[in-house]
C-alpha cells in the first residue's frame, strides 16, 4: 500500500531529521528549510499531502505564514497542519489554533506524542477527504427543491452516511461538511453516549476510542437512543437542529478556540465548525440541541 506524504517544515537540520526518523517508516517524508520552499513544494501539487508539520519560527515565510497561505488556498484547507513550537505562550497558540491549526506540539518533541498526533490528524484527514468525493455536481442541483427533511441515527458509521447527504442540501456542500460531521458525532458521543471530554482524551490517547463507542452502542442504557436532524429551508437561510437524547453539557467552554486545549488531540470540532462552516451556531435544551445556520 503506498505511504501517504508528509511535509515536514523546519529550519533546524536536526529536528527534520529527527522527525524522519519517527515518522519514515510508516509515511513518505518530503522536506522543506522554511515556509517559502515549503510553499513552493506545496503549491506544485506534485505531492499529495496528508499532513503537514510546521516550525513556527523560520527565516523569509514563517510558519505562522504559511499556516495562514496554506488556509486560504481552497486546495489544501483541509490539509491539517501541526505546529511544533519551543514557546508555551497562550497568545501565540491561541492564533495559530483559530488560525486552523490542527495540534501544537512543543519542543523537544516526544516520538510517541508526534506519532499519535500525526496518526489522529490523518485519520481526520482521510475521513473529510472521503466525505468531500460522495458529494456530487448532479446531486447539487436539487439543493433548492426541499423545505424540511429530517434524519434519525444512531451510531458512529450511520453518522458517516449521513453527513456528506446532508451536505448536500446547502450551497456549498464542501464548507459545511466538517461542521456537519463534527455535530453528528458530538451527538452520538458526548450526548447519547455520555463521553465526557476527559474521557475521550484518554481513549484517544489508548488508541481504543472507536471500540469503547462501539461497546456502549450495544449496552441496555443506550441502545435505544437516537439523534435527530431536521433540515429546514427558508428565503433566508438553511438550518441544521441536531437533537440528542443526553444529559447536556457545558457548550459555553467550546463555541471558541481554547489555547488550554492546543495540545489535547480533540476539543476544537464546535468551534471550527462555528469559524468555517457555518454563520451562527447555537445551543439549547441544556446543550443536547444545538442549531446551525448558513445564510442564503
Amino acid at each position: 500500500m503506498n505511504k501517504r506524504h508528509i511535509l515536514i517544515v523546519d529550519d533546524e537540520e536536526f529536528i527534520r531529521d529527527l522527525l524522519c526518523i519517527y515518522l519514515d517508516e510508516t509515511y513518505a517524508i518530503i522536506l522543506a528549510a522554511d515556509g517559502e520552499e515549503a510553499w513552493e513544494i506545496l503549491d506544485s501539487n506534485k505531492y499529495e499531502f496528508s499532513s503537514v508539520l510546521l516550525d513556527c519560527m523560520m527565516p523569509r515565510l514563517d510558519g505562522m505564514g504559511l499556516l495562514k497561505r496554506i488556509k486560504a488556498d481552497s486546495r489544501f484547507i483541509h490539509i491539517p497542519v501541526i505546529l511544533q513550537t519551543a514557546l508555551d505562550v497562550s497568545d501565540s497558540i491561541s492564533e495559530g489554533v483559530a488560525a486552523g491549526a490542527f495540534y501544537y506540539l512543543t519542543k523537544p518533541v516526544a516520538q510517541q506524542t508526534v506519532c499519535a498526533v500525526v496518526k489522529s490528524a490523518i485519520e481526520n484527514f482521510i475521513t473529510v477527504t472521503a466525505k468531500q468525493r460522495e458529494i456530487t455536481s448532479e446531486q447539487k442541483q436539487y439543493i433548492g427543491l426541499f423545505q424540511q427533511v429530517i434524519f434519525q441515527f444512531k451510531t458512529l458509521q450511520e453518522s458517516r452516511v449521513l453527513s456528506p447527504r446532508i451536505a448536500e442540501l446547502f450551497p456549498d456542500p464542501q464548507r459545511v461538511l466538517l461542521g456537519i460531521n463534527e455535530l453528528l458525532i458530538n451527538a452520538v458521543e458526548h450526548g447519547n453516549l455520555g463521553v465526557s471530554y476527559e474521557d475521550k482524551s484518554k481513549l484517544l490517547k489508548d488508541g481504543c476510542w472507536e471500540s469503547e463507542i462501539e461497546c456502549r452502542l450495544g449496552l441496555p442504557e443506550y441502545e435505544d437512543k437516537t439523534v435527530l436532524v431536521q433540515i429546514t429551508r427558508s428565503t433566508e437561510s438553511i438550518s441544521m437542529v441536531v437533537i440528542d437524547q443526553g444529559n447536556g453539557f457545558d457548550w459555553t467552554k467550546y463555541l471558541e478556540i481554547s489555547s488550554e486545549r492546543a495540545f489535547d488531540l480533540h476539543g476544537r470540532g464546535i468551534a471550527m465548525s462555528k469559524m468555517i462552516s457555518f454563520d451562527f451556531i447555537s445551543y439549547h435544551g441544556g446543550g443536547n440541541e444545538v442549531r446551525a445556520e448558513i445564510l442564503l
